[in-house]
């Protein structure tokens, strides 16, 4: 969450040209014959194509991210069959058993966020390196492993896990450092076609003298609640954190499309939230379209904050470059 200027760069040490489908588990069908499949999920069907006789691996591409059930439909000369497969595929992991390893490096910010429309954000004199590789180990299991080093002698270790359930998600795992450092994370996310719910905990403690240090200490939990409602979705969310002598914070808001027409959407966002005493009120609106040529994107946002009223407006146009069907760069005005 903290943010910076610098340089990232990732990358596995085997080459994919099928990594929307590999990042997904693999759902493998015999076929006595040439066979029409759909495959379909809550009821709407997702991929549909003809597949040649023997063992063949459904294309997935076209599935959102999840764990839940879905239905392949087969159709041949001998009829209909119905088959229900367990279905998985997180982006956050790498493909299964292909390490992912990234670093980067660069000056950390003053503020967590890149700052608000009317601010620059600034570059503080701490600098650091941020190294590590995760791992899939199966379809519902994966792993990671951390460390991060700054120029104000912090040096940290952390190693993690994830795990993958039907409408479950888990990451949890332990950190460790100079100056007795320790910490322990856990997130927990469920979710349900009319409603989701998660768990966010985060537990910093160090003996390292709190004016040199750019990290949080103490303890943050963070409940939130997402449901459909009134053909929008609503989210509430409460965070406590103790590093902060201050009552919990609460938020809730409020996102329905407005109307779509071919490539163009509206949006309408209502929010409310409340922090050491302060509450704020805002409303949004967004119209966004866009072609393989361009994107333009056009929001305007009012807020008001202890008798204090906002107005903000923004703009941004994205061209995009390419060559014989390829895409090779872009450029956005804004």
């Amino acid at each position: 969450t903290q943010g910076f200027l610098g340089l990232r760069a990732a990358r596995t040490l085997n080459t994919r040209t099928d990594l929307r489908l590999s990042s997904a588990s693999n759902i493998y069908i015999f076929f006595n014959e040439r066979s029409y499949v759909e495959i379909i999920k809550d009821g709407k069907v997702f991929d549909s194509g003809f597949y040649e006789y023997g063992n063949q691996q459904l294309d997935t591409s076209s599935l959102p991210e999840g764990v839940y059930n879905i239905t392949v439909r087969i159709s041949n000369n001998r009829g209909e069959e119905l088959q229900t497969h367990l279905f998985s595929r997180a982006s956050i992991l790498p493909p299964q058993d292909h390490a992912l390893h990234f670093l980067e490096a660069g000056m950390l910010l003053e503020k967590n966020t890149l700052g608000d429309i009317n601010k620059t954000p600034k570059a503080s004199n701490v600098s650091f390196v941020h190294a590590g590789s995760r791992m899939r180990i199966t379809d519902r299991f994966g792993a990671e492993i951390e460390a991060l080093n700054t120029s104000e002698d912090t040096t940290l270790a952390q190693a993690g896990l994830y795990y993958f359930l039907p409408g479950l998600f888990f990451h949890g795992g332990t950190l460790g450092g100079n100056n007795q450092t320790q910490g322990r994370f856990f997130d927990l996310n469920f979710s349900h076609r009319l409603f989701s719910l998660g768990l966010s905990y985060r537990d910093l403690d160090t003996r390292q003298v709190e004016s040199n240090s750019s990290f949080q200490t103490g303890t943050r939990t963070t409940i939130s609640l997402g449901a459909r409602i009134l053909g929008g979705s609503l989210l509430g969310r409460a965070t406590d954190n103790t590093s902060i002598k201050a009552d919990t914070e609460y938020s809730l808001s409020y996102r329905r499309s407005l109307f779509r027409r071919g490539s163009t959407h509206a949006y309408l966002t209502l929010s409310w939230n409340s922090s050491q005493g302060d509450d704020t009120m805002s409303m949004g609106l967004q119209l966004s379209g866009s072609n393989r040529q361009h994107r333009e994107t056009l929001a305007t946002r009012w807020s008001d904050s202890s008798g204090h009223s906002t107005l903000q407006t923004e703009g941004s146009f994205t061209r995009f470059h390419q060559r014989k069907g390829e895409l090779y760069g872009s450029t956005t005005v804004s």
